[in-house]
């Protein structure tokens, strides 16, 4: 019988009867020497720390039970054919590098691809935190499902569109008999992003002539892209040429063509007389031809909390009483009525491929609810907008510019202003610029805050599932914070920081997961 050890050594002592040293399994007892031995037979096996292997062992080595030897030599390589199948597989994956993809599954992914210059400190907290373990399933107390039918029962009747810019169909769905949709994925993204850039262009001319002009005038010619829910309304109220969109600024009206007259304005900036084109959602694509971009950036995790609520069907009833609501609203606030729901149960499992369709219905399971919640903030289901148009949607073609086919296919120079350090950011840039860095004293002061149903606060746990389902905006957020050229690396570290992202607290581009998945 086996005698198990006490300590960590590998080594267990087997021993046998006489008679079973004369049968024809235990030809030749000898110690790790070779040698014979005298008396009981006596050999020494690995033991494993594997209890099934251990007591697979034990009756192969003590047969006194009248177990045939054919039914444990079966029973033995059942047990062990597996493990000897795992370390082939663990040898050829090793031998490709892929140790870690075969150890950590898909949960962990390998850091590649671009990183900071290696003089860069890490951060003084050592550096990348541990990833925390995540339950694979959150299922909601029975309280929000009670709550959730009485959501849904509300709108039986009731019909839905999807956005224009996505979708041409203007079919309005009845909630009640329910329908499907597939979601828009990267590459339907780009084919979108490419269509509008092209009738853009056809519409509104390219930059030739403009960046032609303030390059024999020695500036830049810059666009100021517009990021939802970044903090750019802030800006853009005293930005020559994108402040006759901004409804939410002081003074506004629709007339409005130059920056209104109120404190703050007395001398223009360099940066408003400098930003020769502005763009917000579709509107005028060629903007993106101009060889400086201007970004407003916010840490993704809080732009998604203020987008859940900008565009929640409780906020928007009362802001936009004459949009159509949207399938992507109807479903996602339904299901969700606060962004710590979505977060703590929508997003607490596994990603459904995108290739499923999505559910329209006011009957949903959980799993449709969450892939609702996937879909939604991961920018490819829209509820209503804001969501779809996120980093990826603005920023991908500034930093690929060959890809999208850009008429300026040369590396743009990027200008980041972060929503968490605005007018830090401001100052830098206006100086790079050749202004004087002062920082309009009415920057924070636009109207844009009047929602009815406002509750960002997150809990731990919905803050870790937040980093996971949007790994690739959040590789997006620090390639953008890596290229700006007004920010130093201090000022990058302190962004990185504050993301708080377990796996992203390092200074490397990483490969997101498939699909987001947990597991």
């Amino acid at each position: 019988m086996i005698r198990r050890p006490q300590d960590d050594h590998r080594y267990a002592q087997v021993s046998a009867s006489d008679d079973d040293a004369s049968s024809d399994d235990n030809r030749g007892p000898a110690h790790l020497d070779g040698q014979k031995a005298p008396g009981p037979a006596t050999r020494f096996v690995i033991a494993p720390r594997s209890a099934p292997l251990r007591w697979a062992l034990a009756a192969v080595a003590d047969r006194r039970n009248g177990t045939s030897t054919l039914c444990v030599r079966v029973g033995l390589a059942a047990l062990l054919l597996p493990s000897v199948a795992f370390l082939i597989l663990a040898a050829a994956t090793i031998a490709r590098g892929g140790a870690g993809a075969l150890l950590a599954g898909l949960a962990e992914p390998r850091p590649v691809g671009q990183s900071l210059p290696p003089s860069l400190p890490v951060p003084a907290d050592g550096g990348s935190a541990d990833a925390v373990a995540l339950p694979l399933s959150n299922p909601p107390p029975q309280s929000l499902l009670d709550e959730r039918a009485e959501r849904f029962a509300e709108v039986k009747n009731l019909t839905c569109r999807f956005p224009s810019f996505i979708s041409e169909d203007e079919t309005h769905y009845s909630l009640g008999r329910g329908t499907h949709w597939m979601e828009w994925t990267p590459d339907r993204r780009k084919g979108h992003w490419k269509h509008k850039m092209q009738y853009a262009r056809n519409k509104h001319g390219n930059m030739t002539s403009r960046k032609k002009y303030y390059r024999e005038r020695g500036e830049r010619s810059i666009t100021f892209i517009h990021v939802g829910k970044a903090g750019g309304t802030s800006l853009i109220c005293h930005i020559r040429g994108a402040i006759k969109w901004g409804v939410n600024c002081p003074g506004y009206n629709d007339t409005l063509e130059t920056i209104p007259d109120f404190p703050g304005n007395e001398s223009e900036s360099a940066i408003s007389t400098q930003v020769s084109c502005y763009t917000h959602y579709d509107y005028r694509l060629n903007c993106l031809d101009n060889p400086t971009l201007a970004i407003n950036i916010r840490n993704p995790i809080r732009r998604i909390a203020s987008w859940f609520y900008y565009e929640h069907l409780e906020n928007s009833a009362a802001r936009w009483g004459f949009r159509s609501v949207t399938c992507g609203q109807q479903m996602v606030y339904k299901c969700y009525r606060h962004i710590n729901e979505l977060a703590e149960h929508g997003l607490a499992g596994p990603r459904l491929p995108p290739t499923t369709m999505l559910h329209v219905t006011t009957d949903p399971t959980e799993e449709e609810c969450r892939h609702w919640a996937w879909a939604a903030v991961q920018g490819t289901a829209p509820a209503s907008f804001h969501n779809v148009w996120n980093y990826d949607w603005y920023a991908r073609a500034a930093l690929d510019p060959v890809g999208y086919g850009l008429e300026d296919p040369k590396n743009k120079e990027i200008l980041a202003f972060r929503a968490e350090h605005v007018d830090q950011d401001w100052t830098t840039i206006d100086r790079m610029l050749g202004g004087t860095g002062e920082v309009p004293r009415q920057m924070h002061l636009n109207s844009d805050h009047d929602n009815m149903l406002y509750n960002t606060t997150i809990s731990a746990k919905g803050y870790l599932n937040l980093c996971r389902a949007m790994c690739e905006e959040v590789q997006m957020y620090k390639r953008l914070l890596f290229r700006a050229a007004n920010l130093d690396d201090d000022d990058v570290l302190t962004s990185i920081k504050e993301l708080n992202c377990p796996d992203d607290m390092t200074l490397t581009i990483r490969e997101c997961p498939e699909r987001g998945d947990f597991v």
